[in-house]
């Protein structure tokens, strides 16, 4: 994302509006998809005390104690944020998504 708009920046080129609007959705997904990924895999078990045993320290200890059908939900958002990604940044992400190349819609 940074390059394209380094790019962009360089060659004076002016991002159409749609342009902008794919560049934000792909951004906003991969935060969705990251904050999610970060959240229950390291910093939610880090919340259980010491006493713990640590084989429960982990996403699955995560789970069993939120329940089966939280932690689906949050599979599938984490699951959907990453389809968001992958239709409009490509699998594996190789388009930044510059400006020329996207009609002026």
């Amino acid at each position: 994302m940074a390059s394209a708009k380094a790019v962009d920046g360089c060659f004076g080129n002016e991002v159409p509006p749609l342009a902008h609007k794919l560049r934000e959705m792909y951004y906003q997904a991969h935060f969705l998809h990251s904050h999610i990924a970060h959240f229950y895999a390291l910093a939610a078990p880090t919340s259980y005390s010491v006493r713990t045993p640590i084989p429960v320290r982990n996403v699955l200890g995560v789970v069993a104690k939120v329940g089966l059908e939280i932690g689906g939900r949050v599979i599938k958002a984490r699951s959907f944020a990453q389809r968001i990604q992958i239709l409009v940044g490509g699998s594996p992400p190789t388009r930044s998504l510059p400006a020329r190349g996207v009609s002026k819609g």
